[in-house]
């Protein structure tokens, strides 16, 4: 029995995957202990624990596969775990996970049965989807009608800086621009977003390179600015 916290085996199969660089060691590591968790779970010790241990698990090496461009994979996980899903709650939020796992590989019509699936559990889904297909007019609308009717900051955050992408690919330059200036000013800063402004400035100025380190020393002058992890790629420098 090993006696080091899970929490810990966790963490430290993530950490060091992550400092050598090797995404499919840390994924190989994950499976190994997905096979710890169901060897528990088959012997009867502590059942509804590990259960969760696994779900837990689960989550974690899908994120990791997405972060190594395997999205095949983390669909068909997600989809294995959605199944196993005991709750209507819990088979929503995993409906809604595979949903944007088929969006980002391009499968829509995979991520449109998802989504009526999902129904109204998740309201980025339905206009992400219309998003990818090309109808950023409707998306417009679409991302207004959830800002307004969702306040909760982790939805409108995503909303606006969705809203100005679509704006963007309309024409609407200067909406675009004002929104995620705005968000700059409020300190929700992240790498998509100044990678958004850098590309604006690249489609609308002879100066786009000194607007840049503008947005550079802008960022950076806002407090935490030096921990936001950012680097010359985040502006396209």
């Amino acid at each position: 029995e090993c006696i080091i916290p899970w929490r810990l085996r966790l963490l430290a199969t993530r950490l060091q995957a992550l400092g050598s660089g090797d995404r499919k060691r840390g994924v190989q590591g994950l499976y190994d202990l997905a096979f710890y968790a169901r060897a528990r779970v088959r012997e009867g010790r502590d059942t509804a624990l590990w259960k969760e241990r696994l779900e837990e698990l689960g989550v974690v090496t899908v994120n990791a596969l997405v972060e190594m461009g395997d999205l095949a994979g983390a669909r068909g996980l997600l989809e294995s775990l959605s199944k196993a899903a005991e709750g209507e709650e819990e088979r929503k939020v995993l409906g809604g996970a595979i949903a944007m796992v088929a969006i980002r590989m391009g499968d829509l019509d995979m991520a449109r049965r998802w989504v009526e699936g999902v129904g109204g559990a998740n309201g980025m889904l339905e206009p992400l989807l219309i998003m990818a297909s090309g109808d950023y007019e409707t998306a417009v609308t679409q991302w207004r009608h959830l800002i307004a009717s969702d306040p909760k900051p982790e939805i409108t955050l995503l909303a606006r800086q969705n809203l100005a992408v679509c704006l963007l690919y309309i024409g609407r330059v200067d909406e675009a621009t004002e929104i995620l200036n705005t968000l700059i000013t409020e300190n929700h800063i992240n790498s998509a977003l100044t990678f958004n402004l850098a590309t604006i400035y690249e489609l609308t100025s002879d100066r786009a390179g000194d607007k840049k380190m503008e947005l550079v020393e802008r960022v950076m002058a806002i407090d935490g600015g030096t921990e936001l992890g950012l680097g010359r790629g985040d502006f396209k420098l």
